[in-house]
Parts: C-alpha cells; structure tokens; sequence
C-alpha cells in the first residue's frame, strides 16, 4: 500500500513540474513576467497542490449543499485549509520574489493586458488567503466554497497564462484552440463527471440519505 501511494504522489510529481521545465525551453517566447529559467517547474508544482487540494474543498462543498448526508466534512477541510495556506504563500512569496528579484516590475507597471493578468491572479490567490486566515471563515461550508472557487480560477488562471496567453510563438503566429479541440476538451471533462456519477449511484461511495435528513433538507429550502 505504502509503495503504491509513493508511486501515486512521484510520478504526478514528475510530470507537473516536467510541464513548466518544457516552457523553460520556450525562452523569451513565454512573457518575462511568467517565463523563469530558476523557478518554472516549482510554480507548476505549487499550483497543481493548490489545484489538487482545493478541488476536494469545493467538490465536497457542492455535495454537501445538494445532499442531507449525517457526515459532515466540514472538519476535514478546515483542516485541508491550514495546508493550502502554506502552499498559498510559499507560491506566492516565490512569485513576487522572482519577480522584484530579477527586475520585472516595470512589466507590471506597464498598465496593459499582461500585468492586469498577473496582477489577477496574485489576487485571486491572495483573498482567499486572508479570508482563510480567520476562524470563523474555515468553519463555514459557504465561505469555504468561496474561497475554493477563487483559487481554482487563480490556479487555473496562472498554468494557462503560462502555457498560452503570455506564451508567443513568434513569426506572427498565434495560437487559440479550435472549436473541434475545445469540443475534444469539454467532452472529457462531461465523461468524467458522467462517470463520476455513475459510480456514486452504483457504488456505496457516499454516506446513505435518512428519511429525517431529506425532510429537514426539504424544510431549509422552503424556509
């Protein structure tokens, strides 16, 4: 078990920070304010952990608003949220570190459409960070969905910007996916949540609903 759980966290390891080392190749064709010689493969890490553990918070939050279950889970992402906040702010301090250390602040200055998009980012990832901080917002199913949300689109936000919007092939060549690779894509993401739900239906993974638990659900929504 213990071999199987190690190959499960090294080789996911491996490949995400191999993606940002690929953009490393890229050279001055990824924007200076996210192309880094030093600390690409780490930013790619950081954010696939954040992605990683976020996504548990606002899965579980989704279910526990649709569902009356007698679990609560709540427990177990404010405990998820003490973890993230150090992924947060080590991302973050080597984020800006990178930045003022090799002199890239005249990018952000510069008012146009990249420094927007890096100053976005920054935040998206740092609200939930303060908000995070105070006791009463880890213990809160709601909030604790809000905070999910901006960091999965902070997240999110950064490896694309990375990988194509700040990325220029040059030769006046630029690159969007097409509506049939766009297709490709939300198709399998509609498979999985299509699976996803099968399983869930067809095998004990969620806490069986009590007559009580669905009447007391019917009561909030009518209330």
């Amino acid at each position: 078990m213990f071999f199987i759980i190690g190959l499960g966290a090294l080789l996911p390891t491996m490949h995400q920070s191999s993606m940002g080392s690929l953009m490393i190749s890229a050279g001055w064709k990824v924007h200076p304010l996210w192309q880094s010689y030093e600390m690409l493969p780490l930013f790619s890490l950081l954010t696939a952990f954040i992605l990683g553990f976020t996504i548990v918070i606002f899965e579980g939050s989704l279910l526990k608003a649709s569902r009356t279950i007698n679990d609560d889970e709540t427990p177990l992402f404010t405990k998820l949220t003490k973890i993230i906040e150090v992924l947060l702010i080590t991302f973050l301090v080597l984020r800006w570190g990178e930045v003022i250390w090799n002199g890239k602040l005249s990018y952000i200055a510069k008012g146009d459409m990249f420094s927007w998009l890096f100053l976005a980012e920054s935040a998206l990832l740092f609200i939930p960070l303060v908000l995070m901080h105070l006791k009463n917002n880890r213990r809160s199913p709601r909030m604790l969905f809000v905070c999910a949300l901006f960091m999965l689109v902070g997240a999110a936000m950064w490896r694309m910007n990375y990988s194509l919007v700040a990325y220029n092939p040059g030769n006046g060549y630029h690159y969007f996916p097409t509506a049939s690779e766009l297709l490709i894509s939300i198709g399998f993401v509609a498979f999985e949540v299509t699976a996803y739900i099968l399983i869930i239906r067809l095998l004990p993974v969620l806490p069986a609903q009590t007559e009580s638990n669905i009447q007391l659900k019917k009561a909030e929504v009518k209330s």
